[in-house]
C-alpha cells in the first residue's frame, strides 16, 4: 500500500497539473469502499473523493463513472 504521504504528493501534483488546484488538504483514508481504497480530502476548499483500485483488480473504473453519470443524468441519487 502506498503512504498517506505518497498519495497526497501524486494526488497535488495532478490535481495541480490537470485543474490548477493550488492546495490539497486534510487527506484521509475512508472506510467503505470494500473493492477500493478511498480517501477524502479537500481542494481549493472543495470535498472531494478519490477511489483507487487495488493492485491486480481488473474492473473498469471508466465503466463504473459512466454509469453513475447516467444515473445522475436520469434523476438518481448519486455519490
Amino acid at each position: 500500500m502506498t503512504s498517506p504521504q505518497d498519495i497526497s504528493a501524486d494526488l497535488s501534483a495532478a490535481l495541480a497539473a490537470e485543474l490548477g488546484v493550488a492546495s490539497v488538504t486534510d487527506l484521509a483514508r475512508l472506510s467503505g469502499g470494500a473493492s477500493r481504497e478511498t480517501w477524502g480530502f479537500v481542494a481549493d476548499g472543495r470535498r472531494l473523493i478519490l477511489q483507487r483500485q487495488r493492485f491486480g483488480d481488473i474492473r473498469d473504473m471508466g465503466v463504473e463513472a459512466r454509469v453513475v453519470q447516467a444515473a445522475f443524468n436520469a434523476g438518481v441519487p448519486v455519490p
